[in-house]
């Protein structure tokens, strides 16, 4: 079984989802796996480019990058005939390359133009759709007819891909796959230690997304002048935002209880010091911070990006955080939670997520081919 996984490179969230999936199938002993991170942004330059344009308003203005979104939704770019004719060769190219018999899809926009793609040519590969929005409205995309299979990680997606006719026996709901990493046990006091951190102190991890988003600027600002904490601030990809970030902390004499990170790979083990994280809604965030039973405060002070609305639901219906969605009750509400809601949020969410799923995707598409 050659195994190929496509993703994009559209925020963050549908490479961790790459990844989770990578690593089952090699635990499992596949260990050819074809791993295309960056399968969209690939396939032309207009394709880098919308995929660039979204970062730039991911890290800018989710206002705007919401008005994207929604534009996309109605324009549906992913359908076209320019869209299918470049998406064909790039596959053709791909697959005069590799020999693959599986196609695993993380992400949204591709999957109308690799089912047309796959009938078109009458080729002999299983595709496979795993949609990374838990919540509805989802990102345009993932509601297409033809594939093998369909994974989600809720009920309400699974009742509206039925009523866009996909067939009940195709889908299967399991939970959001994360990776294995975040349900380890980490060395709290040693990492502590590493970085400087008192034990008295309660830390608040505020992350800015992978691509950085500017307006946590002002948060980080408002959220220094908290002294009996300490902040662990993400600034992603955004250079521009760690050097604001870092010179402001400078100016300001705050080295013993502030620090600061460009993007990184190890979210899990800031997590697993963190008190409370600060973060958007998309489902990568919330689901690693529930998975590591650490307390969220949703940021929706500028709203989001529709297919991230419904984890300010989530998170109200399971009273595991708090919502930010006003900027002048920023501080106030971060505090009112450190100081009498922590030990309430940690209890209600310690069921929710408490083991990887991602081996029963992959569980699932190896017996399909077997039959």
């Amino acid at each position: 079984m050659s195994i190929a996984i496509f993703g994009s490179l559209t925020g963050n969230g549908h490479l961790s989802v790459l990844n989770s999936l990578k690593e089952s199938f090699e635990i499992k002993g596949y260990k050819d796996i074809l791993y295309f991170p960056s399968f969209y942004e690939d396939i032309s330059i207009s394709t880098k480019v919308l995929s660039d344009f979204y970062n730039f308003l991911l890290s800018n203005s989710i206002k705007l990058c919401n008005q994207y979104c929604e534009f996309n939704s109605l324009n549906r770019y992913d359908i076209s005939d320019k869209f299918y004719k470049e998406t064909e060769i790039y596959l053709n190219k791909l697959l005069s390359e590799y020999t693959i018999d599986t196609i695993i899809s993380v992400t949204h926009s591709i999957n109308h133009a690799i089912i047309k793609y796959i009938k078109t040519h009458n080729l002999n590969i299983r595709f496979y759709i795993i949609i990374t929005d838990p919540f509805y409205p989802y990102a345009v995309g993932y509601d297409v007819e033809g594939a093998d299979g369909y994974f989600c990680a809720s009920d309400i997606v699974k009742n509206e891909l039925i009523k866009r006719n996909i067939k009940n026996q195709l889908i299967h709901v399991i939970d959001y796959p994360i990776s294995k990493k975040f349900f380890r046990k980490y060395n709290i006091k040693k990492i502590k230690e590493k970085i400087g951190i008192p034990n008295n102190k309660k830390v608040i991890l505020l992350n800015s997304g992978s691509q950085g988003n500017i307006s946590y600027y002002k948060y980080f600002k408002e959220l220094s002048e908290i002294c009996k904490v300490y902040i662990i601030f993400l600034a992603g990809k955004n250079e521009a935002l760690y050097n604001a970030c870092c010179n402001y902390r400078d100016k300001k004499n705050m080295h013993e209880r502030i620090s600061i990170y460009k993007f990184t790979n190890r979210i899990e083990e800031f997590l697993s010091i963190s008190d409370i994280v600060i973060t958007k809604g998309g489902a990568n965030s919330l689901f690693e911070s529930i998975a590591m039973n650490i307390p969220i405060a949703l940021d929706m002070i500028e709203g989001g990006i529709f297919q991230e609305i419904g984890a300010r639901h989530l998170i109200e219906q399971l009273e595991i955080g708090i919502i930010l969605d006003d900027k002048t009750k920023l501080k106030d509400k971060v505090l009112y939670a450190i100081d009498n809601n922590l030990q309430t949020y940690k209890r209600n969410m310690q069921n929710f997520i408490n083991q990887s799923h991602e081996d029963l995707i992959t569980n699932i598409i190896i017996e399909d081919k077997k039959e």
